[in-house]
């Protein structure tokens, strides 16, 4: 999300094996050409996807039928903008910006939660300062981690505390984006414009991923699904989304599926939620058209987003 520079690289290690991709389907189209969705969060209880928005600061909410309707509507708990997000203990919890340089609160970063049945905000978790861009999160049980990409840190709430500290240091990361939860739960993953992290959570100590036969960069959305982790490779082309395969100690990628890679809808896809084996996601999210005053400065390429979804076995 709101990349600052685009890198443009082929995947030749990646693609280079002949594989058949995995089925991907057309879900349903949103039609709010200008929404710039970026990230995409899956209510198992109410069978609910949301879906926000970077340019209209709003949550669009899809039923299991296919029916879109505003959870939150623009501007309506304030002109930040909706970044990634999770649904845990009937509450969605969403890192918002202003995303704006002319913005009054330009460089202050928050958490916000709202409450699945009243739309309501019941709680926000700020930033003492400014420098940050909190981007997306993963619950490890009760605690959070948070990916700060502006600052270059990781945050943490805990569920012993209840407040946003810092986890990982300003300054230690480039651009950290994507963060999830390593298959054996003592590892956090973490994508930053260099390559994958591990992030050891009970002494903190940061590793580089070894993934010598294969780039892996500027990866947005990060998901753990079985012994495997699923990345969004949206700013290098061809825009693929990849399965990484690890060693037993996860200090390297071993293997790499490319599930979907090049598809003609594509245009930044940027985050996804997983539902039943099935890979939710944004495929054209037109993220990199928003500059930094939150102007789209190319408004005729833009489509109505897209919701697709891939098999994941």
């Amino acid at each position: 999300m709101k990349h600052a520079l685009i890198l443009v690289f082929m995947l030749f290690p990646v693609l280079s094996k002949a594989q058949k991709f995995n089925t991907l389907e057309k879900v349903t189209e949103i039609p709010e050409q200008d929404l710039i969705p970026e990230g995409i969060a899956y209510d198992a209880e109410g069978d609910m996807f949301y879906i926000g928005s970077l340019y209209k600061n709003k949550i669009v909410a899809l039923d299991a039928r296919g029916k879109l309707s505003d959870f939150i509507k623009a501007n309506e708990d304030g002109d930040w903008s909706y970044l990634g997000m999770k649904v845990k203990d009937g509450k969605l919890w969403t890192c918002r910006s202003p995303l704006s340089d002319k913005h009054d609160s330009t460089g202050f970063s928050g958490l916000f939660v709202y409450d699945l049945k009243s739309g309501k905000r019941i709680k926000r978790y700020l930033t003492p300062d400014r420098g940050h861009l909190l981007n997306d999160l993963v619950f490890a049980g009760d605690d959070i981690y948070i990916s700060d990409s502006q600052g270059g840190a990781v945050y943490k709430i805990s569920s012993s505390n209840d407040q946003l500290e810092v986890f990982i240091p300003k300054g230690t990361f480039a651009y950290p984006n994507g963060i999830t939860l390593a298959p054996d739960g003592g590892y956090l993953i973490l994508a930053t414009s260099g390559g994958l992290q591990k992030i050891d959570i009970a002494s903190k100590q940061v590793t580089p991923l070894s993934h010598p036969d294969y780039y892996i960069i500027a990866i947005d959305g990060l998901y753990t699904y079985e012994n495997t982790v699923i990345g969004f490779q949206s700013v290098m082309k061809p825009e693929a989304i990849n399965r990484f395969y690890f060693d037993k100690d996860y200090t390297e990628v071993t293997d790499i599926k490319t599930l979907t890679c090049g598809h003609p809808a594509f245009y930044q896809p940027t985050t996804g939620a997983i539902k039943n084996g099935w890979l939710y996601f944004i495929t054209n999210s037109y993220v990199t058209t928003m500059n930094n005053e939150k102007t789209i400065t190319n408004p005729k390429i833009l489509k109505n987003p897209q919701v697709y979804r891939v098999k994941l076995n």
